[in-house]
């Protein structure tokens, strides 16, 4: 998932936050100040701000264009009319739903910094970082170094510490700690619209739980499959497996080499490749989960949609994002997740539910021919 690197005032604020017992174990002021934030958010008429559950269930109808085929092009029938709507700010190189949920959080932060006693240890620190005629900007930054540099050498000939996150909670992220066997999913991210407890069930499915199903996947990927249960790097896997998956990978690599995310630039499928799979694996066991969840009975038709199509609806619009040609290049030059978009597509048109839901036909623009889908897992 895209990655977001708060400031070293916001940091240094976070980690004074999380080592305060005064409020960090004070629950009723904790409540307090983030209802604070969203009065504040909702007052400010800052629609990243606000609440982000979509609708009244969990999928953003009006984002849609209806006038778009779904086998023709699904981000756009289930983003379309939030892409025509959408302006880019201008200090953002792109603007989606990981910028909203990242600006809410980051308000929510802020509303619980500053509204803290100046008396207490996140309250002092606030204050003294904003007393300008004490602060010392040049010298807060070396300091600041020097102590990252210390804790980091800290761990030297120390047993590893399974419960140490590499992310905030405030980061809107996910990872697999593959050497440690370990899944992490910070606070930021378990809210809506990736998951509300509020919203229908196959919209958490098709938001969180592609999302759980991906860091999963992690684990058997083309990177996850030479770490074994211990952490320990070793193929573990025989060898007519490992054959059978470089046969599929290398397939489904080839349906990404066509994809132009930019003009002019294409995605490279041998560094998306663990991403890409994570991707589709993580959705088809999002997919299993959710009818698990049925126990067998129908899920109930909501505006007309059908569970299934409120599934796949919630995936598309929980990766919704509109990006400047030279981020997209950027990205595809150097990240190994795929852009947004194709983050959608590409899996999708691997997976035969999704045609089923939407009626998808042989001529649609995506459509893959049964046989030529990616079928690894």
């Amino acid at each position: 998932m895209t990655k977001f690197f708060a400031g070293a005032a916001g940091l240094a604020l976070a980690a004074a936050l999380a080592a305060a017992p005064a409020l960090a174990h004070d629950d009723a002021k904790v409540k307090t100040l983030l209802a604070e934030a969203n009065d504040d958010a909702s007052a400010s008429g800052d629609g990243s701000l606000k609440a982000l559950t979509f609708g009244t269930w969990g999928v953003d109808l009006g984002a849609r264009d209806t006038s778009v085929k779904p086998g023709d092009d699904f981000d756009k029938y289930a983003n379309g009319g939030w892409f025509a709507r959408t302006e880019i700010p201008a200090d953002q190189a792109s603007a989606g739903v990981d910028y909203d949920v990242y600006n809410l959080t980051q308000r929510q932060l802020r509303q619980l910094v500053t509204g803290a006693p100046a008396t207490s240890q996140v309250g002092g620190l606030y204050q003294s970082f904003m007393d300008e005629t004490r602060v010392d900007l040049y010298g807060n930054v070396k300091r600041s170094a020097a102590f990252e540099y210390a804790y980091a050498l800290s761990d030297l000939d120390k047993p590893v510490d399974r419960k140490k996150w590499s992310m905030n909670p405030q980061e809107v992220n996910a990872y697999n700690g593959g050497l440690e066997n370990k899944i992490v999913f910070p606070a930021a991210i378990l809210q809506a619209p990736y998951f509300a407890e509020s919203v229908d069930d196959a919209v958490n499915y098709g938001a969180i739980g592609a999302v759980i199903g991906h860091e999963i996947t992690h684990g058997f990927d083309d990177q996850g499959r030479k770490i074994d249960a211990n952490g320990a790097v070793r193929d573990w896997w025989t060898a007519a497996d490992a054959k059978r998956f470089d046969e599929q990978a290398k397939g489904f690599g080839a349906q990404y080499a066509t994809y132009e995310a930019a003009p002019g630039a294409f995605i490279n499928p041998d560094l998306t490749m663990g991403e890409n799979l994570a991707d589709l694996a993580g959705l088809e066991v999002a997919y299993d989960a959710y009818h698990r969840s049925l126990d067998g009975k129908e899920a109930p038709v909501i505006d007309g949609l059908s569970g299934d199509q409120r599934f796949f609806l919630a995936f598309a619009q929980a990766w919704r994002d509109k990006a400047r040609d030279d981020a997209i290049k950027q990205q595809v030059a150097s990240d190994p997740h795929s852009p947004s978009r194709w983050r959608i597509i590409g899996p999708l048109r691997n997976v035969d539910a999704w045609y089923k839901a939407f009626n998808v036909p042989a001529n649609a623009k995506y459509y893959l021919k049964p046989e030529d889908r990616t079928r690894i897992w």
